[in-house]
């Protein structure tokens, strides 16, 4: 492991072309914290709502230029399984610059890297990469 590379929270890599993967220039790849969950009813140990931490990210291109994005979002987390959880989620990105305003990405999410294969996504709008 390379503590100077980054971790690609949100897969956000597939939506650029030229972005720098080291901490230093992107840190916007690595979101810590990047969800809050909130059980139903306040106690429910199997489904609840689950809100983007907003915030605004950092990505940045080895040339020296970085981007300032601001992110939130909201879905619904719940037990699928025993012990499988599914978050479904969309992810609002907003910078003016790169994406004319917010664009948005829909997300399945589990906890487990074993899970039954999901439903196709209903939002058929795909992030088309960004050249940095």
């Amino acid at each position: 492991m390379n503590p100077d590379l980054t971790t690609n929270s949100f897969n956000l890599k597939r939506w650029f072309t030229g972005e720098a993967n080291g901490v230093d220039i992107s840190p916007g790849f690595n979101i810590d914290p990047a969800l809050e969950f909130f059980p139903a009813d306040g106690i429910s140990s199997t489904s609840g709502t689950v809100l983007v931490e907003s915030q605004i990210i950092t990505i940045g291109t080895s040339s020296g230029d970085s981007y300032n994005i601001a992110i939130a979002g909201e879905g619904t987390y719940q037990e699928i399984e025993p012990d499988l959880f599914e978050v479904k989620l969309i992810l609002n990105a907003t910078n003016d610059e790169l994406f004319g305003g917010t664009i948005s990405s829909e997300y399945l999410l589990y906890n487990n890297p074993v899970y039954p294969e999901p439903n196709p996504l209903s939002n058929t709008d795909c992030i088309t990469p960004i050249d940095l």
